[in-house]
């Protein structure tokens, strides 16, 4: 009995709270939903929807997990150097996360490396445009990210895009005025503008702030070594630097070796010269990445020291005669040089030289493609060997001559390779006598001396009297 009536009295207090809320907030909705143990709603009236912030907040946990998972295995196979693995990855960090900064900096980086390690030209030009809208991307997200930023000044630099290069490493000095990379950036970009005096002081600034920074040493020695303009180069210095430099790389870096082995020249000790270039030949030509250009350098300036002659500039242009730079300053007598180009010149200059006095006078010119005035650069009415061999390398570069002197001496020579496959039909000596396999056979790979039949014979497949036979002369000469 008291249970029962208490249970009563519960249901009319019951009842009479329902009652009250009734009247106080207007009834209720019979069809609303239990919300889940453990979850509060909040209504968005605008939207028209009820937002779960504990259910989302989890949600967004989650995709931030999967962010950064997937950015972690990237940049682990970025160290293992499997880049498209690692594009990959961090492809798909981004995804999950369009705002993780690193992600696009990390990727960018991926594709700047898979770029560096391809021989395709187009592609590298792909990845390389990928690469700075990544860095860029990076930057927009996170202006004070200073990676990208010096990774995308460095690749302009490489691009030699010097003026875009100078504003990121201007913009990360602002940053963090103790960088020393940025001081080392800039100075690269100040030195292709042919800024030395700034790009000096900048190398030593970065110097000061990192005196481990191997770069600094290298790059300032190079300028001191090698620069243009006499009064920015200092041989003791440059030796000191490179010295340094080469420690700090443990003597295994072979073109820090170059840098020191030039300014030893520069200080007039060419035996040391000698011994240091004789071993960065050895060291380029078992280095996989050093290119045939790398190499071919190397030997020339080997055979520079030998002479006693300092190699004071290694840019594209020789401001006193407008000759590639790989090619000039060279005597006649250099035969062991391996440069194709210099020794077809040397070959047209012995043959066609009748009075032997080292140069080429106009009424020598005999058959020779091309106008005179193009070859005699310096209007002097005669060819210099450095001159021939300017006339070599313009021919051997597709459209060269239509360029001006100076677009054409800003790029750097390289024989070129051939096409495609050689044509059949070609005689057994064609691709014997190519010994540089560039697809042609110059003056100087068909003989060595030159009677007169020989020079007949030469003169029977080098249709248009470039000094050169190409397939096609070659197969248009077996007619006849």
């Amino acid at each position: 009995m008291h249970w029962v009536a208490a249970n009563s009295v519960c249901r009319v207090f019951t009842s009479a709270l329902c009652a009250a809320a009734v009247v106080l907030f207007g009834g209720c909705n019979a069809q609303q939903k239990p919300v889940d143990k453990g979850e509060s709603t909040l209504s968005d009236p605008a939207a028209g929807q009820t937002v779960h912030p504990t259910r989302d907040a989890v949600a967004s946990s989650e995709t931030m997990a999967g962010a950064r998972h997937w950015y972690e295995r990237g940049d682990a196979l970025l160290e293992r150097r499997d880049y498209p693995a690692a594009i990959d990855a961090l492809t798909r960090a981004i995804q999950l996360d369009p705002g993780l900064a690193d992600a696009f900096y990390k990727r960018a980086n991926a594709l700047a490396d898979q770029a560096d390690e391809s021989r395709d030209e187009s592609l590298q030009d792909s990845l390389t445009e990928k690469a700075l809208a990544d860095y860029s991307r990076a930057i927009q997200l996170d202006p004070n990210h200073a990676d990208a930023l010096y990774q995308r000044g460095d690749l302009f630099n490489q691009l030699r895009d010097t003026q875009r290069a100078m504003a990121d490493f201007n913009e990360l000095i602002r940053i963090d005025s103790l960088d020393g990379r940025a001081f080392v950036g800039r100075a690269i970009a100040r030195a292709d503008l042919e800024q030395y005096a700034a790009a000096c002081s900048d190398f030593r600034r970065a110097v000061e702030l990192d005196p481990d920074n191997a770069k600094a040493h290298e790059a300032l020695a190079f300028i001191q070594a090698t620069c243009p303009l006499a009064e920015h180069r200092d041989g003791v210095q440059a030796v000191k630097n490179a010295r340094r430099a080469c420690e700090l790389t443990q003597w295994d870096a072979w073109d820090y070796l170059a840098t020191l082995a030039a300014a030893l020249a520069t200080a007039g000790d060419f035996d040391a010269a000698v011994n240091w270039q004789a071993l960065v030949v050895q060291m380029a030509a078992e280095d996989r990445e050093a290119d045939r250009e790398d190499r071919l350098t190397a030997q020339q300036l080997l055979a520079r020291y030998r002479n006693n002659r300092p190699y004071y500039d290694q840019s594209d242009v020789e401001r006193s005669g407008g000759v590639p730079e790989q090619h000039v300053q060279r005597r006649a007598d250099d035969s062991n040089t391996e440069d194709p180009v210099l020794r077809n010149a040397q070959s047209l200059l012995q043959l066609y030289d009748q009075n032997q006095d080292g140069v080429l006078q106009r009424e020598e010119w005999g058959h020779l493609k091309g106008r005179w005035g193009e070859a005699d650069r310096d209007r002097d009415g005669k060819l210099s060997l450095d001159e021939m061999t300017y006339r070599m390398a313009a021919y051997t570069q597709p459209g060269a001559e239509k360029l001006d002197g100076e677009t054409l001496l800003r790029r750097r020579f390289r024989p070129l390779p051939p096409a495609e496959r050689l044509p059949a039909g070609l005689p057994t000596w064609f691709a014997e006598k190519d010994t540089n396999r560039d697809g042609q056979v110059m003056m100087f790979e068909f003989a060595s001396e030159w009677p007169a039949e020989k020079l007949a014979e030469f003169k029977r497949y080098d249709r248009n009297g470039d000094g050169i036979i190409t397939p096609r002369e070659c197969l248009a000469g077996m007619k006849k």
